[in-house]
């Protein structure tokens, strides 16, 4: 069963996030005012268990911090098409369809394995910060 919580509230989460591309040039304390700020959250999903599904709407960037995570495709036929593997830490997937305003993803991701993920909104990644905070003015 899957625990999500707040990703400011994960400890662990930011001396794992300084190794990524996506936080690598941050100190600890502007890693944690982004995750603050920004409402990420923080998932362990056990194998099998899905980070989104299909149908599901592109509403946070997933980066994966541990474990392997599978993007996928079901077809009518009974078919089924791997598309990647992620096992990287600081692997991102999915962010094409948020940046391309897809309304639902089309593929599934799924962990293999026990994996913790790091689901940072679109809204802070593309949009302004509703508390207008000076960190995305830098």
């Amino acid at each position: 069963m899957s625990v999500k919580i707040l990703a400011k509230n994960d400890e662990s989460l930011k001396s794992a996030l300084k190794d990524t591309a996506l936080f690598k040039d941050l100190s600890e304390e502007e890693i944690q005012h982004c995750l603050s700020c920004s409402k990420a959250e923080s998932i362990i999903l056990e194998k099998g268990e899905m980070v989104f599904s299909e149908e599901d709407c592109p509403a946070a960037l997933p980066m994966l911090i541990s474990g392997s995570v599978t993007l996928g495709m079901d077809f009518c036929d009974g078919k089924r098409s791997i598309i990647a593997i992620f096992e990287k830490k600081g692997d991102v997937f999915g962010h094409e369809f948020i940046l391309i305003g897809e309304s639902k993803y089309g593929m599934y991701a799924q962990a293999q394995m026990r994996s913790h993920i790091l689901m940072m909104p679109k809204d802070f990644l593309v949009g302004t910060c509703e508390r207008n905070c000076g960190f995305h003015s830098s």
